[in-house]
């Protein structure tokens, strides 16, 4: 009996993975809509197993690191973090389309609360709001934590959809543990590429979305 560790591909398991989840369970893959109330909210949306391609899988894991770096709250948790970010305003802490034009900017269709600089406000905001005892404008941490998820959020939506544009995709799946089945990262990941894709393509997430390298890493090896 050969019981010794078997190596696979990270990035093959995962593809393998969600292929194997997405033909197979007719309900895997779900759209969030934020405005819906209750299990609504979440749209399951069976595929045809023979028109399943193309589609892009995003995983937001681990994989990234960032050195030298300073603790912006005092949540150390990744879902007490989530939780914080629910609560906060993130138009405290970022510079929007209004702050600069006074309302929307027809003429490049920009709406009024588009995030035009994430942040944009915390060097006008600080210390100075403090000794002036300006307290409607001071910033909690939630507000950073609720800016910061969106600045992160847009910049991969982004990213997103212009791998989908370049192969002509229109399904774009998330997983990884940024996910979970948070709300606000399901939210925010759906409203940047809804919004980035001008409405061409869906974010889509996944039931299994935890379990998609142990599955693929299975299937390969056996």
């Amino acid at each position: 009996m050969d019981d010794g560790v078997k190596r696979t591909d990270e990035m093959k398991s995962l593809i393998f993975g969600c292929d194997f989840l997405l033909k197979n369970n007719e309900d895997e893959s779900f759209t969030y809509f934020h405005e819906a109330v209750g299990i609504e909210r979440y749209q399951y949306k069976p595929i045809d197993a023979d028109s399943i391609y193309p589609f892009l899988l995003v995983n937001i894991g681990t994989g990234i690191s960032v050195l030298k770096v300073i603790l912006v709250t005092i949540v150390i948790g990744f879902d007490d973090l989530l939780l914080m970010a629910e609560k906060g305003d993130h138009r405290k802490c970022d510079t929007l389309v209004c702050d600069i034009y006074g309302g929307s900017y027809e003429n490049l269709n920009l709406p009024a609360d588009l995030i035009a600089g994430s942040f944009g406000k915390c060097s006008r905001i600080g210390k100075h709001s403090y000794a002036r005892g300006d307290y409607e404008h001071q910033i909690t941490e939630a507000d950073i934590a609720k800016s910061l998820l969106l600045m992160i959020s847009n910049n991969i939506g982004q990213m997103a959809m212009l791998y989908g544009t370049q192969f002509s995709m229109k399904r774009i799946y998330f997983g990884g543990f940024f996910i979970r089945k948070h709300p606000i990262t399901m939210r925010t990941l759906s409203y940047a590429i809804n919004y980035w894709s001008k409405g061409s393509m869906e974010a889509l997430f996944m039931k299994h979305e935890g379990y998609l390298g142990a599955v693929g890493a299975f299937l390969d090896t056996n």
